[in-house]
């Protein structure tokens, strides 16, 4: 399917074909990149890079104002910056993922679908030690509430608290070490609870903050 941005002010003059650029390409030809499985053209090389380098900047930029992020809701703050269309933002982000500035986080979600959050490379240290801190602080607890986390680690956090608060449950769930209940709650499996008893340690120690 062909792409390309829209007419608002921030939107970049690049597309998935050609003939789609604004306008025409040239007679030489657009200029392209090829990103992965898709190639994002642009009316040409100076224009193609310009809006690459916008476009990348402000996904980084975006992914570290939080220690992780859903990739649609990064896609909205990107677009207070600059606007593609969602297969050449994906492309864009599966770059920076490939040269290490970012990196995709699975979760579990309360249907027990897997999805992916963007976690960016200068906040992996800092949500492995909150995935660590939550296991250390509930190890005891049968129940992990999602506004429990939320006011221990994300209490100063303006925008979207909850939400980054209920995908580190979520990342707990993909590992096994919670299951979630309804939107507010997670449980420690039975199966856990009882093994547990036995050796706490090395079954809360064992990986909880592994990214991939």
């Amino acid at each position: 399917m062909t792409e390309t941005s829209n007419s608002s002010p921030n939107a970049v003059n690049l597309a998935t074909k050609s003939e789609d650029i604004i306008p025409s390409a040239l007679e030489d030809g657009a200029a392209f990149v090829q990103l992965g499985g898709v190639k994002v053209f642009a009316p040409d090389e100076t224009y193609l890079k310009m809006c690459s380098e916008l476009v990348s900047s402000s996904i980084i930029e975006n992914a570290n104002k939080q220690v992780c992020t859903d990739m649609k809701y990064l896609q909205v703050l990107c677009k207070e910056q600059v606007i593609v269309g969602q297969r050449i933002f994906r492309a864009f982000l599966n770059k920076s993922a490939r040269l290490g500035e970012i990196d995709f986080l699975l979760c579990r979600s309360e249907t027990g679908k897997t999805f992916k959050l963007v976690v960016a490379a200068q906040k992996a240290d800092e949500l492995r030690s909150i995935l660590a801190a939550t296991i250390s602080a509930f190890q005891s607890s049968d129940v992990v509430r999602v506004k429990d986390v939320q006011a221990m680690f994300f209490a100063d956090q303006k925008k979207g608290a909850w939400f980054v608060a209920s995908n580190v449950l979520q990342r707990l769930a993909y590992l096994g070490l919670l299951t979630q209940v309804d939107k507010w709650t997670f449980r420690v499996p039975e199966a856990l609870r009882r093994a547990r008893t036995d050796f706490d340690e090395q079954l809360f120690a064992a990986h909880p903050c592994r990214l991939a």
